[in-house]
């Protein structure tokens, strides 16, 4: 075998492992990216529900007002909620940028 050959063979082996971890390093990094989305998948899914349960209470209350009011008051409760975690959230995913 010639001299050359062995020190090819070894940086063909070199550049396999490389591949090898780099393909590892994407596949973590695919699955993190599957998790997040089934997450805010599930999250928007959550916040779709909640406002068609709103409107069908808004619906139901139409002719009362102080039901109305109290309804307003929830939805604004709950959108500083919804405001909050998105902020903190936001906050959270820029600091691990």
């Amino acid at each position: 075998m010639w001299p050359w050959s062995t020190r090819a063979l070894r940086r063909i082996e070199r550049s396999q492992v490389l591949i090898l971890t780099e393909m590892r390093i994407m596949q973590r990094a695919l699955e993190e990216l599957e998790a997040a989305v089934e997450q805010q998948t599930s999250v928007t899914q959550s916040a779709v529900t909640m406002l068609e349960q709103l409107a069908a209470q808004v619906r139901e209350n139409a002719d009362d007002p102080a039901a109305l009011r109290k309804l307003a008051a929830d939805i604004e409760k709950n959108t500083q909620r919804l405001s909050d975690a998105l902020v903190a959230n936001t906050d959270a995913e820029a600091d691990e940028a």
